[in-house]
């Protein structure tokens, strides 16, 4: 009888461990992520239409505690119109953030950084380097966190998007 009950309380000590080190790895340190959203892109010239175009991201992190970096690709298709001629575009982001991330299941994100950027059609490719900033808000699940965010990429072009990532 004594061997059954120090059993099940090594059992419950184990499971208990194992839980506590799953909840203090929700949101810190390694994460990969994707995420799936829109570019808006704001062009003020007469004659061209700038379509919103569909966006999907991948994103490699490290936050430790509430501060961190974060490197960030998108890869879009955006169709640009010039006085009645539609022309397919691909834009790609690469860039590094700064991270902070409030403590707890439910957070909110604010991220700052560098942003290379490269826009790409048919007859040309041109190629960017500038500030980037975001904000957003998430809720961790095991070791599991699910994200909506709103990042300003350049002045006249913002990316919406949710995501997933898994923490290690």
């Amino acid at each position: 009888m004594k061997m059954k009950a120090a059993a099940l309380c090594a059992t419950i000590a184990l499971l208990s461990s194992t839980t506590s080190f799953a909840q203090e790895r929700q949101t810190n340190g390694f994460y990969i992520g994707l995420q799936a959203g829109t570019v808006d892109v704001d062009v003020d010239e007469p004659g061209v239409d700038v379509d919103d175009g569909s966006a999907i991201g991948f994103t490699i992190g490290y936050v430790p505690d509430m501060w961190g970096a974060e490197f960030q690709i998108t890869d879009s298709n955006i169709d640009i119109t010039v006085d009645d001629e539609t022309v397919e575009s691909d834009y790609r982001t690469m860039a590094a953030y700064a991270v902070f991330r409030t403590r707890g299941d439910a957070y909110f994100k604010a991220r700052a950084g560098l942003l290379r950027e490269e826009i790409k059609t048919s007859f040309s490719t041109e190629t960017d380097t500038g500030f980037s900033a975001g904000i957003g808000a998430g809720i961790s699940v095991s070791i599991i966190n699910f994200e909506a965010e709103l990042t300003v990429l350049e002045q006249d072009a913002n990316l919406f998007s949710i995501g997933a990532s898994i923490n290690f």
